[in-house]
């Protein structure tokens, strides 16, 4: 019996012969990578900086208004929230075992329509000006937090709240 020898026969595309569409399609992997490519390969400029922080004291002529604080009391407990915060507003607030309370923003309102204009007039221009943002933004609060001194804070921020936001840029 004769064995046949099995050949291996490569397939070489043809010379002038039109790829289809499909063949030619990008993917999202190479879509990726030009675009990764490109990135690091172009010059990176940036006009301000990465992260800041700032005070705005209650004893200064322009000391921001009173934002009429409100936390839903349905599911915090609280209502009505003095600022600077009281130590019977703070002990309002549940505690977690991590030693803070976090507020969803859809359970915080501002009373003071005075709040919202100070924000806007003079955070968000601070903001936009520190971090070299271009065109218009917009503050979204995102969650009021509530630190307590177990937590690691110092004397002077043990009654103080932070709201953690994102910056939307448009």
């Amino acid at each position: 019996m004769a064995r046949q020898k099995a050949t291996a026969r490569k397939v070489l595309p043809q010379v002038g012969k039109r790829r289809s569409p499909k063949e030619t399609q990008e993917t999202p992997l190479t879509r990726i990578r030009k675009e990764l490519q490109a990135l690091v390969t172009q010059e990176f400029s940036f006009n301000g900086v990465f992260a800041f922080s700032e005070r705005f004291p209650l004893s200064e002529p322009d000391a921001p208004p009173n934002p009429c604080l409100q936390v839903n009391p349905s599911q915090t407990g609280v209502g009505s929230v003095g600022i600077p915060l009281s130590s019977r507003d703070a002990e309002a607030f549940p505690i977690s075992e991590e030693g803070d309370c976090r507020v969803s923003a859809r359970d915080v309102s501002f009373g003071n329509a005075a709040w919202d204009t100070w924000m806007q007039e003079t955070v968000m221009e601070l903001v936009s000006e520190k971090l070299g943002l271009s065109g218009s933004a917009t503050l979204v609060l995102e969650e009021l937090i509530l630190y307590t001194r177990d937590y690691g804070c110092d004397e002077e921020s043990v009654h103080s709240t932070s709201a953690s936001s994102s910056f939307d840029q448009t």
